[in-house]
Protein backbone atom coordinates (compact mmCIF):
# COMPACT_ATOMS: atom_id res chain seq x y z
CA UNK A 1 0.00 0.00 0.00
CA UNK A 2 1.34 3.43 -0.78
CA UNK A 3 0.45 7.24 1.44
CA UNK A 4 -2.25 9.03 -0.05
CA UNK A 5 -1.27 12.26 1.21
CA UNK A 6 -3.48 14.16 -0.97
CA UNK A 7 -6.61 12.09 -1.19
CA UNK A 8 -6.87 11.80 -5.02
CA UNK A 9 -6.44 8.06 -5.21
CA UNK A 10 -2.76 7.86 -5.89
CA UNK A 11 0.21 6.96 -3.53
CA UNK A 12 3.77 8.08 -3.27
CA UNK A 13 6.04 4.93 -4.69
CA UNK A 14 8.18 6.28 -1.65
CA UNK A 15 5.76 5.02 0.92
CA UNK A 16 5.42 1.64 -0.57
CA UNK A 17 4.89 -1.15 2.33
CA UNK A 18 3.10 -4.57 2.22
CA UNK A 19 -0.18 -4.86 4.79
CA UNK A 20 -2.71 -6.98 4.81
CA UNK A 21 -5.35 -4.05 4.98
CA UNK A 22 -5.01 -0.71 3.85
CA UNK A 23 -5.10 2.23 6.60
CA UNK A 24 -7.65 5.38 5.77
CA UNK A 25 -4.86 6.76 4.41
CA UNK A 26 -3.49 4.71 2.49
CA UNK A 27 -4.67 2.95 -1.16
CA UNK A 28 -3.57 -0.10 -3.12
CA UNK A 29 -2.37 2.21 -6.52
CA UNK A 30 1.02 3.80 -7.07
CA UNK A 31 2.78 6.39 -8.89
CA UNK A 32 1.74 9.86 -8.17
CA UNK A 33 4.23 12.43 -8.75
CA UNK A 34 3.39 14.87 -6.38
CA UNK A 35 1.28 13.70 -3.78
CA UNK A 36 1.01 17.14 -2.32
CA UNK A 37 -1.46 18.32 -5.41
CA UNK A 38 -4.57 16.33 -5.71
CA UNK A 39 -4.73 18.04 -9.46
CA UNK A 40 -1.20 15.48 -10.14
CA UNK A 41 -2.27 11.68 -10.52
CA UNK A 42 -1.42 8.58 -13.29
CA UNK A 43 -4.28 9.68 -15.88
CA UNK A 44 -5.07 12.95 -14.12
CA UNK A 45 -7.23 15.36 -16.96
CA UNK A 46 -4.62 17.88 -18.22
CA UNK A 47 -5.16 21.27 -16.27
CA UNK A 48 -4.55 25.08 -17.09
CA UNK A 49 -2.12 25.63 -14.11
CA UNK A 50 1.13 25.15 -15.35
CA UNK A 51 2.25 21.86 -14.34
CA UNK A 52 1.96 18.42 -15.50
CA UNK A 53 -1.22 16.49 -14.02
CA UNK A 54 -0.70 13.38 -15.78
CA UNK A 55 2.64 11.86 -14.58
CA UNK A 56 3.37 11.97 -17.88
CA UNK A 57 7.46 12.59 -18.80
CA UNK A 58 6.58 13.60 -22.11
CA UNK A 59 4.75 16.92 -20.60
CA UNK A 60 5.62 20.42 -21.98
CA UNK A 61 3.64 23.43 -20.92
CA UNK A 62 2.34 23.58 -24.44
CA UNK A 63 0.35 20.72 -23.89
CA UNK A 64 -1.98 23.13 -21.86
CA UNK A 65 -2.38 25.90 -24.86
CA UNK A 66 -6.15 26.25 -25.39
CA UNK A 67 -7.29 24.59 -22.18
CA UNK A 68 -9.69 26.55 -19.78
CA UNK A 69 -9.79 25.09 -15.91
CA UNK A 70 -12.32 25.90 -12.54
CA UNK A 71 -11.31 25.74 -9.16
CA UNK A 72 -14.37 25.63 -6.56
CA UNK A 73 -13.39 26.57 -2.95
CA UNK A 74 -11.97 23.68 -1.37
CA UNK A 75 -12.57 21.40 -4.17
CA UNK A 76 -9.89 19.99 -7.13
CA UNK A 77 -9.60 21.67 -10.80
CA UNK A 78 -12.11 20.42 -13.73
CA UNK A 79 -11.31 21.03 -17.11
CA UNK A 80 -14.19 23.36 -19.03
CA UNK A 81 -12.40 23.76 -21.89
CA UNK A 82 -15.29 22.38 -24.38
CA UNK A 83 -18.29 24.78 -22.20
CA UNK A 84 -16.28 27.54 -22.55
CA UNK A 85 -17.43 28.91 -25.42
CA UNK A 86 -20.65 30.89 -27.02
CA UNK A 87 -22.77 31.47 -23.51
CA UNK A 88 -21.13 30.08 -20.22
CA UNK A 89 -22.10 31.17 -17.00
CA UNK A 90 -19.22 31.90 -14.48
CA UNK A 91 -19.70 30.43 -10.82
CA UNK A 92 -17.99 31.06 -7.74
CA UNK A 93 -14.68 29.99 -7.62
CA UNK A 94 -11.36 30.50 -9.72
CA UNK A 95 -10.71 30.32 -13.72
CA UNK A 96 -7.43 29.79 -15.41
CA UNK A 97 -7.69 30.38 -19.06
CA UNK A 98 -4.64 28.95 -21.34
CA UNK A 99 -3.16 30.53 -24.62
CA UNK A 100 -5.44 30.76 -27.25
CA UNK A 101 -8.49 33.07 -28.58
CA UNK A 102 -12.25 32.37 -27.15
CA UNK A 103 -15.16 33.70 -28.47
CA UNK A 104 -17.44 33.76 -25.70
CA UNK A 105 -20.11 36.06 -23.74
CA UNK A 106 -19.61 35.52 -19.81
CA UNK A 107 -21.99 35.78 -17.39
CA UNK A 108 -21.79 36.16 -14.22
CA UNK A 109 -24.75 36.49 -11.50
CA UNK A 110 -24.28 36.88 -8.03
CA UNK A 111 -21.11 35.17 -7.72
CA UNK A 112 -17.64 35.79 -6.36
CA UNK A 113 -14.93 34.91 -8.96
CA UNK A 114 -11.74 35.36 -10.76
CA UNK A 115 -10.54 34.87 -14.57
CA UNK A 116 -7.13 34.86 -15.37
CA UNK A 117 -4.82 34.06 -17.83
CA UNK A 118 -2.20 31.46 -16.61
CA UNK A 119 0.60 33.72 -18.71
CA UNK A 120 -1.02 37.24 -19.25
CA UNK A 121 -0.97 38.42 -23.09
CA UNK A 122 -1.62 35.33 -24.79
CA UNK A 123 -5.06 34.96 -24.05
CA UNK A 124 -7.77 36.55 -26.39
CA UNK A 125 -11.63 36.88 -25.58
CA UNK A 126 -14.03 38.27 -28.46
CA UNK A 127 -17.46 38.27 -28.55
CA UNK A 128 -19.32 35.44 -28.54
CA UNK A 129 -23.15 36.00 -28.42
CA UNK A 130 -25.22 38.62 -29.24
CA UNK A 131 -23.90 40.83 -25.90
CA UNK A 132 -21.06 42.14 -24.59
CA UNK A 133 -18.23 39.77 -24.03
CA UNK A 134 -18.41 40.03 -19.95
CA UNK A 135 -22.06 40.64 -18.29
CA UNK A 136 -21.55 40.73 -14.20
CA UNK A 137 -24.70 41.31 -11.97
CA UNK A 138 -24.41 41.86 -8.31
CA UNK A 139 -21.20 40.00 -8.63
CA UNK A 140 -16.99 40.66 -7.02
CA UNK A 141 -15.06 39.74 -10.08
CA UNK A 142 -10.99 39.96 -10.95
CA UNK A 143 -9.72 39.88 -13.78
CA UNK A 144 -6.35 39.36 -14.87
CA UNK A 145 -3.87 39.22 -17.84
CA UNK A 146 -6.63 38.82 -20.65
CA UNK A 147 -7.04 40.70 -24.14
CA UNK A 148 -10.71 41.81 -24.82
CA UNK A 149 -11.29 42.31 -28.37
CA UNK A 150 -14.11 43.25 -30.64
CA UNK A 151 -16.74 43.57 -27.97
CA UNK A 152 -19.81 45.13 -29.49
CA UNK A 153 -23.32 45.49 -27.54
CA UNK A 154 -25.92 48.85 -26.82
CA UNK A 155 -24.00 49.86 -23.83
CA UNK A 156 -20.27 47.87 -22.43
CA UNK A 157 -18.51 46.63 -25.53
CA UNK A 158 -16.51 44.21 -23.68
CA UNK A 159 -17.85 44.60 -19.93
CA UNK A 160 -20.92 45.81 -18.61
CA UNK A 161 -21.46 45.14 -14.80
CA UNK A 162 -24.57 45.99 -13.12
CA UNK A 163 -24.20 46.48 -9.40
CA UNK A 164 -21.41 44.73 -9.04
CA UNK A 165 -17.23 45.33 -7.82
CA UNK A 166 -14.74 44.81 -10.81
CA UNK A 167 -11.27 44.62 -10.23
CA UNK A 168 -9.24 44.78 -13.71
CA UNK A 169 -4.98 43.88 -14.14
CA UNK A 170 -2.83 43.99 -16.78
CA UNK A 171 -5.43 43.34 -19.02
CA UNK A 172 -6.03 44.71 -22.93
CA UNK A 173 -9.22 46.34 -24.45
CA UNK A 174 -9.06 46.74 -28.22
CA UNK A 175 -11.44 47.96 -30.63
CA UNK A 176 -14.53 47.80 -28.17
CA UNK A 177 -17.27 49.82 -28.95
CA UNK A 178 -20.91 50.27 -27.74
CA UNK A 179 -23.59 52.19 -29.15
CA UNK A 180 -24.32 54.18 -26.08
CA UNK A 181 -22.02 54.37 -23.39
CA UNK A 182 -19.07 52.29 -22.15
CA UNK A 183 -17.22 51.10 -25.23
CA UNK A 184 -14.80 48.51 -23.60
CA UNK A 185 -16.10 48.92 -19.75
CA UNK A 186 -19.34 50.42 -18.45
CA UNK A 187 -19.83 50.28 -15.01
CA UNK A 188 -22.61 51.52 -13.01
CA UNK A 189 -25.96 50.40 -10.92
CA UNK A 190 -24.03 50.60 -7.82
CA UNK A 191 -20.73 49.04 -9.31
CA UNK A 192 -17.06 49.90 -7.90
CA UNK A 193 -14.10 49.69 -11.00
CA UNK A 194 -10.65 49.45 -9.83
CA UNK A 195 -8.16 49.38 -13.33
CA UNK A 196 -4.65 49.14 -12.92
CA UNK A 197 -1.42 47.92 -15.36
CA UNK A 198 -3.65 47.91 -18.80
CA UNK A 199 -4.42 49.35 -21.68
CA UNK A 200 -7.04 50.94 -23.59
CA UNK A 201 -6.93 51.31 -27.38
CA UNK A 202 -9.31 52.00 -30.56
CA UNK A 203 -12.89 51.99 -28.50
CA UNK A 204 -15.66 53.89 -29.34
CA UNK A 205 -18.79 54.90 -28.01
CA UNK A 206 -21.89 56.65 -29.68
CA UNK A 207 -22.59 59.29 -26.91
CA UNK A 208 -19.43 58.90 -24.27
CA UNK A 209 -16.89 56.96 -22.35
CA UNK A 210 -15.46 54.86 -25.26
CA UNK A 211 -12.63 53.14 -22.57
CA UNK A 212 -14.38 53.25 -19.78
CA UNK A 213 -18.14 54.79 -18.25
CA UNK A 214 -18.75 54.97 -14.25
CA UNK A 215 -21.58 55.84 -11.89
CA UNK A 216 -19.90 54.86 -8.88
CA UNK A 217 -16.10 54.56 -7.28
CA UNK A 218 -13.56 54.55 -10.11
CA UNK A 219 -9.77 54.48 -9.57
CA UNK A 220 -7.14 53.39 -12.12
CA UNK A 221 -3.56 53.33 -11.91
CA UNK A 222 -0.78 52.77 -14.83
CA UNK A 223 -3.13 52.52 -17.41
CA UNK A 224 -2.63 53.70 -21.12
CA UNK A 225 -5.70 55.03 -23.32
CA UNK A 226 -5.13 55.86 -26.95
CA UNK A 227 -7.01 56.37 -29.94
CA UNK A 228 -10.34 56.16 -28.18
CA UNK A 229 -13.23 57.89 -29.75
CA UNK A 230 -16.81 59.18 -28.17
CA UNK A 231 -19.21 61.64 -27.89
CA UNK A 232 -18.02 62.98 -24.10
CA UNK A 233 -15.21 61.61 -22.30
CA UNK A 234 -13.24 59.59 -24.90
CA UNK A 235 -11.12 57.81 -22.57
CA UNK A 236 -13.23 57.66 -19.24
CA UNK A 237 -16.76 59.12 -18.61
CA UNK A 238 -17.61 59.38 -14.38
CA UNK A 239 -21.74 60.27 -14.53
CA UNK A 240 -22.40 60.59 -11.44
CA UNK A 241 -21.19 62.09 -7.80
CA UNK A 242 -18.30 59.72 -6.79
CA UNK A 243 -14.79 59.65 -6.41
CA UNK A 244 -12.77 59.26 -9.22
CA UNK A 245 -8.99 58.73 -8.22
CA UNK A 246 -6.47 58.25 -11.58
CA UNK A 247 -2.33 57.80 -10.92
CA UNK A 248 0.73 57.44 -13.30
CA UNK A 249 -2.06 56.80 -16.57
CA UNK A 250 -1.05 58.33 -19.98
CA UNK A 251 -3.48 59.77 -22.28
CA UNK A 252 -2.81 60.61 -26.03
CA UNK A 253 -4.59 60.49 -29.10
CA UNK A 254 -7.80 60.07 -27.71
CA UNK A 255 -10.68 62.39 -29.64
CA UNK A 256 -14.03 63.60 -28.49
CA UNK A 257 -17.01 65.15 -30.15
CA UNK A 258 -18.66 66.91 -27.52
CA UNK A 259 -16.11 67.71 -24.60
CA UNK A 260 -13.46 65.82 -22.40
CA UNK A 261 -11.20 63.99 -24.92
CA UNK A 262 -9.66 62.06 -22.18
CA UNK A 263 -11.68 62.46 -19.04
CA UNK A 264 -15.00 63.94 -18.52
CA UNK A 265 -16.39 64.12 -15.35
CA UNK A 266 -20.50 65.66 -14.45
CA UNK A 267 -19.90 65.46 -10.70
CA UNK A 268 -18.16 63.89 -7.51
CA UNK A 269 -14.50 64.11 -6.74
CA UNK A 270 -11.54 63.63 -9.21
CA UNK A 271 -7.69 63.22 -8.19
CA UNK A 272 -5.41 62.62 -10.79
CA UNK A 273 -1.35 62.36 -9.68
CA UNK A 274 1.76 62.07 -12.27
CA UNK A 275 -0.21 61.26 -15.56
CA UNK A 276 0.30 62.68 -18.98
CA UNK A 277 -2.03 64.32 -21.34
CA UNK A 278 -0.65 64.77 -24.98
CA UNK A 279 -2.60 65.32 -28.40
CA UNK A 280 -6.00 64.83 -27.25
CA UNK A 281 -8.52 66.53 -28.99
CA UNK A 282 -11.94 67.64 -28.36
CA UNK A 283 -14.45 69.25 -31.05
CA UNK A 284 -16.44 70.48 -28.17
CA UNK A 285 -15.34 71.77 -24.43
CA UNK A 286 -12.28 70.88 -22.51
CA UNK A 287 -9.40 69.30 -25.07
CA UNK A 288 -8.02 67.09 -22.34
CA UNK A 289 -10.43 67.29 -19.09
CA UNK A 290 -13.97 68.54 -19.10
CA UNK A 291 -15.17 68.95 -15.16
CA UNK A 292 -19.46 69.59 -14.84
CA UNK A 293 -20.12 71.99 -12.38
CA UNK A 294 -20.85 70.50 -9.75
CA UNK A 295 -17.43 68.24 -10.09
CA UNK A 296 -14.30 69.48 -7.88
Amino acid sequence: AYDDADGDGFGDEGTAVAVCTATVDQVVEGGDCDDDDWDVYPGAAELCDGQQNDCDTAWTETDEDGLVSFWAADAAGTDVTAAFTGYYELSNGEYAVCEGSYAVELGAYRVTTSVEALHAGTVQLTKGGSEEILGAIDSTIQLSGLAFVGGDALQGGAIFANGSDLQVSDCVFTDNSAQTYGGAILSALGSSLAVSNSVFEGSTAGYGGAAIYSTGALSVSDTSFAQNDGGFGSAILQNEASTVTIDRCDFSDNTASTGGSAIAVSGGTIQINDSTFQDNVSTGWGGAISAGSSAR
